[in-house]
């Protein structure tokens, strides 16, 4: 028999989520928070578009114990 270790929740699905966000090489901004409550994911921080605040609700979207995610992230066009 094969016994499962349990992580933290919380500390786990925030790690999870960041991993992916981080590794993703479409979303540029590397200054967004996750906050984790249970299996709620709330996103905050400035993305350049609305498409890779989308994608990044996306790119989570998948991860095993998320259920639902709140998508704070504000689109911050920069001048040229």
């Amino acid at each position: 028999m094969v016994q499962k270790h349990q992580i933290d929740p919380p500390h786990n699905l925030k790690e999870l989520v960041h991993n992916r966000l981080a590794g993703s090489p479409f979303i540029t901004s590397r200054s967004l928070a996750v906050d984790v409550e249970t299996h709620s994911v709330t996103l905050r921080g400035y993305v350049p578009s609305y498409y890779q605040k989308q994608l990044a609700q996306e790119s989570i979207r998948d991860i095993e114990g998320v259920e639902k995610i709140q998508n704070e992230l504000e689109v911050v066009v920069s001048p040229r």
